[in-house]
């Protein structure tokens, strides 16, 4: 098939887009149809289990995991070296690539989860910490930036994998959509993303308003521990006095991520790297699970693109939950342990 091919959200690579399809929600056991906004009880319910997510989480890490090492071609830095931790599965053709979400990294909770639901049906998994999340100060990344997945994808240790699913957290989701858009790799089969914006420049928007500044400040806090390790290496395109002196999201991304990457401003970046733009032109399975109490991602937004997103994605509204935080007995109709991994993990693993 041919590629219309699109230099596009970072300079050292060429990103590639498929054709488009009609969209259609499906329903599920644990689901619901798209309805208005919650009320004030379902949204201290989304507050709870978004805030409250540490105390149902437990890392475990699996006795046959291993550090795994890779770096992607840059124009600016010569090589970037990344990170993540590889469960190998010897008897498994399946990798599933697990993302994390802003300011989390490979061993980030829900990533742990991942790999134990995907261990638990006999896949191998790949954690990547996306370029610097691992502190290490070697870049910085954005919620478009797909080389880094196609960098780890296109290594010698994972070239036995035949079949490739991605699994992304909030803006890890967001990047997984991007990346199975762009066809980054021919073995991706099938995409899952969790509690994920789709418009990069609402969701900086979103959370600007006064009500989500504990979200904010959390965020920040853990971007700019990282970001510091970099201006430590003299690669921050921004001195990090000046940057925490930013009043919003979007005053952040033009000093940080418009220099680094190229953008003319705030608003190219958001239209050239977030899915809205690019939803049309889904081509493979992909699953978006959400819940109506999440009080990070701008559900009207959301609904609004999704009305015309491709057939080849389905849509999981929930009403539990929060944001990239679920019960532990969820059900998404699925013939798998009960949770939100073991579930995602099965319905990716269809063919």
């Amino acid at each position: 098939m041919m590629r219309q091919q699109m230099n596009l959200v970072d300079s050292d690579t060429t990103q590639a887009f498929p054709t488009s399809a009609a969209h259609s929600y499906e329903g599920d056991r644990g689901a619901t149809t798209a309805r208005g906004p919650a009320n004030r009880i379902t949204g201290l319910a989304g507050h709870f289990w978004t805030a409250g997510s540490g105390l149902f989480s437990r890392v475990r890490e699996l006795p046959y995991s291993a550090p795994f090492r890779c770096a992607v071609p840059s124009v600016r830095f010569g090589r970037i070296q990344l990170s993540g931790i590889l469960c190998d599965q010897p008897e498994s053709d399946t990798l599933v690539l697990v993302l994390h979400g802003a300011g989390g990294h490979a061993r980030s909770p829900c990533c742990a989860a991942a790999a134990e639901a995907a261990a638990s049906a006999n896949l191998s998994s790949l954690r990547l910490s996306m370029r610097g999340a691992d502190g290490s100060g070697e870049d910085i990344y954005h919620g478009g930036l797909t080389s880094d997945i196609q960098a780890a994808l296109g290594t010698a240790q994972l070239a036995r994998y035949r079949g490739v699913v991605l699994l992304g957290y909030s803006m890890g989701g967001h990047t997984a959509l991007m990346a199975a858009i762009e066809q980054i790799d021919p073995r991706i089969t099938a995409v899952a993303a969790i509690s994920a914006p789709l418009n990069l420049g609402e969701i900086n928007d979103f959370l600007d308003a006064r009500e989500r500044r504990l979200y904010r400040h959390y965020l920040w806090s853990r971007y700019d521990r990282n970001y510091a390790a970099l201006e430590a290496r003299q690669r921050a395109p921004t001195p990090l006095a000046r940057l925490r002196k930013a009043q919003s999201g979007r005053e952040r991304d033009s000093l940080t991520i418009v220099p680094r990457f190229g953008f003319a401003d705030a608003n190219e970046y958001y239209h050239r790297a977030s899915v809205v733009t690019h939803i049309q032109k889904l081509a493979i399975r992909a699953l978006l699970v959400q819940s109506q109490n999440d009080p990070i991602v701008p559900l009207q937004g959301l609904r609004s693109v999704l009305e015309h997103a491709p057939s080849c994605l389905t849509v999981r509204w929930l009403d539990t939950g929060g944001h990239v935080s679920f019960p532990p007995n969820l059900n998404l109709g699925q013939q798998a342990p009960l949770g939100l991994e073991h579930q995602v993990i099965r319905w990716l693993s269809k063919s």
